[in-house]
């Protein structure tokens, strides 16, 4: 069994409790301080006592008193370093030694007995409360009248008739057992104080919280509930003991809480559980939702009973309704999003066949078809094919954007060369630049491989890439459409000169119809679907789409394609490696090739 001056000296090293932490640090230098009186006191009375008995050449005396001055000396050196423990058992040794010696002595030096009282005396009264130092005190007050009886006794010449040697032996021996137990019982008192302030301290930390707490024993037993579980549930606890707890749970969610109970009791695993418990608000039965969070205390015993579980109950009822409102608003938004994409696509179908004539029609008329035109005529005409084909443009536009969301657009992929893609989207776009005099610029990278992919899809990610980096391009500027290997994957990349996007608004771009400076009046036209279409299409392949810019400097807007979307991992790394292969080659014929010319021109 631990010593309780082990575990107090543990509780003053541990700050927990400030009060406890105070009273014990306060306990515990009143100990030392009486033990060093103590022990001082036994130092001032054993040096001279062996010093005088050395004088009177009593070697069977000084053979008590030299062990008695140097187990003093060590006793109050012990209690004044803080060992009180050691300290008490040399003092026990040394007034057991002290009585021994003054019963041995004449009856004429029984004042020692009177000085021993004393410091009985002066000891209780340091270390102890009030009914301590009565206890010890009428100890001394015992000593006093049984030396006082002796030195009357020595002077009158009287028998002794009060006490024997025997008697004055068994009262110093009592004397310094009465100290070492008023120190031990002052010590478990301390003890225990700790104890129950910390337990005091945790159940005031338990009943404070908002949350409800419920202790299992290691058989499933609710074996404790604090009080705001009475708040949570609009009972007394003690309606809750027993299988009220489980019965108060939603018959659906109680083999959840059960297998989760048991789950933590026998495999020692935390577990949560959401579930429904009837409770009593407003004097009406109702359900609210309950998270608990079941932990297991300590490790399952020998017999493998299981585990001790504590469990956290918090209400969750907020949060569930919340969720119900979030995903009301989010059915609601997504039918919306569906009602939006069948109109946009019924309307598209609708707007697409009067415009495809519209333009078929001015193209024969600009071509002279039934009649020549006046130039007047003529220029009428080219607005309205104008108009009509920006209007099928943004059409056809609306239903790919439609198509994407609705996730009904379909890859036709087949294999071909990326570098094939220049020649047509530059086509598309010449008009465009010619207007601006813009200077259309293509790089392509060595080496490049054939993907697959869709091909109409990858050149209408590049045609909506270069009429975007036009329209925001000043006139007389360079646009460069970048086609180069990247590992795995094919970059698509067109750089411009133009305005630059804000850092603010990059994070935004690729929303349908948003635009960078957005307002009542734009200085650059569009619907700002494009962008979205080819965040679409890049995501549809499992690419990647880039966006670097700075203001005033340019835009380099890039799409990161893989070079078969088709593939698995491992087919990808075999066209790597041959990719690899076929680089090294060539640029080994290559050095090997200049090697060669280099020597020609040397002979020549």
């Amino acid at each position: 069994m631990r010593n309780p001056l082990t575990k107090i000296q543990e509780a003053y090293r541990s700050p927990r409790n400030g009060a406890v932490h105070d009273s014990v640090d306060q306990l515990r230098q009143r100990v030392i301080q009486s033990n060093a009186i103590l022990g001082l006191a036994l130092v001032a009375f054993a040096v001279p006592f062996a010093a005088m008995l050395a004088l009177r050449q009593d070697m069977q005396l000084v053979f008590h008193a030299v062990p008695l001055a140097i187990g003093s000396l060590l006793s109050w050196q012990l209690a004044h370093s803080g060992n009180v423990r050691w300290a008490m058992l040399v003092q026990l040794l040394a007034l057991t030694g002290m009585g021994v010696c003054v019963t041995l002595l004449d009856v004429q030096d029984g004042t020692i007995g009177m000085a021993v009282a004393a410091i009985a005396a002066l000891y209780a009264y340091l270390l102890g409360d009030a009914k301590t130092t009565k206890a010890v005190a009428g100890i001394a007050i015992v000593g006093f009248a049984l030396q006082g009886g002796l030195l009357i006794q020595a002077f009158s010449g009287e028998p002794k008739i009060v006490a024997s040697h025997l008697d004055l032996s068994v009262l110093y021996v009592m004397i310094p057992l009465g100290f070492v137990g008023v120190s031990l019982a002052l010590l478990r008192e301390a003890y225990y104080t700790h104890s129950k302030s910390q337990v005091r301290a945790f159940k005031h930390l338990v009943e404070s919280v908002q949350d409800a707490v419920a202790k299992y024993t290691s058989e499933g037993e609710l074996t404790y509930l604090s009080h705001t579980a009475e708040a949570f549930f609009g009972c007394k606890r003690y309606e809750l003991a027993g299988n009220g707890f489980v019965e108060r749970i939603h018959i659906l969610d109680r083999p959840g809480y059960l297998k989760a109970l048991d789950e933590a009791r026998v495999k020692g695993v935390p577990r949560s559980v959401e579930m429904r418990m009837q409770c009593v608000r407003e004097e009406q039965y109702s359900f609210i939702w309950v998270e608990v969070s079941l932990s297991p205390v300590q490790e399952a015993d020998s017999a493998g009973a299981g585990h001790e579980v504590v469990a956290i109950i918090r209400d969750i009822t907020a949060r569930k309704d919340q969720e119900v409102i979030t995903q009301k608003a989010h059915l609601a938004a997504e039918q919306a999003n569906q009602s939006k994409s069948r109109f946009l696509a019924t309307m598209g179908h609708e707007l697409r066949t009067p415009l495809n004539a519209v333009v078929g029609f001015s193209d024969m008329m600009l071509n002279n078809i039934g009649g020549e035109l006046s130039k007047d005529h003529q220029e009428y005409v080219t607005m309205i094919r104008q108009s009509g084909v920006h209007l099928l443009d943004t059409v056809n536009m609306l239903l790919d954007m439609s198509k994407i969301e609705a996730g009904k657009f379909e890859l036709q992929t087949n294999q071909f060369d990326p570098a094939a893609l220049i020649e047509p989207c530059f086509a598309i776009v010449a008009s465009a630049a010619q207007a601006k005099n813009i200077t259309l610029n293509a790089e392509q990278g060595k080496y490049l491989p054939p993907m697959v992919a869709d091909e109409r899809a990858c050149r209408q990610i590049l045609i909506n890439l270069l009429s975007n980096a036009i329209k925001f391009s000043p006139e007389g500027a360079t646009v460069t459409l970048r086609i180069r290997p990247m590992g795995t994957r094919i970059e698509l990349s067109v750089l411009d000169q133009g305005i630059g996007i804000a850092q603010t608004d990059i994070e935004r771009i690729g929303e349908p119809f948003f635009q960078a400076n957005n307002g009542l009046t734009r200085e650059y036209e569009g619907t700002g679907l494009g962008l979205s279409i080819v965040q679409g299409l890049t995501a549809l392949h499992g690419g990647e789409f880039k966006i670097k810019s700075r203001l005033k400097q340019g835009t380099t807007m890039s799409v990161l394609l893989p070079v078969n979307a088709e593939q698995t991992l491992d087919d990808v790394a075999e066209n790597v490696e041959a990719i690899s292969d076929m680089q090294f080659k060539a640029e080994a014929e290559r050095a090997a090739k200049e090697a060669e010319q280099e020597k020609a021109a040397k002979v020549s």
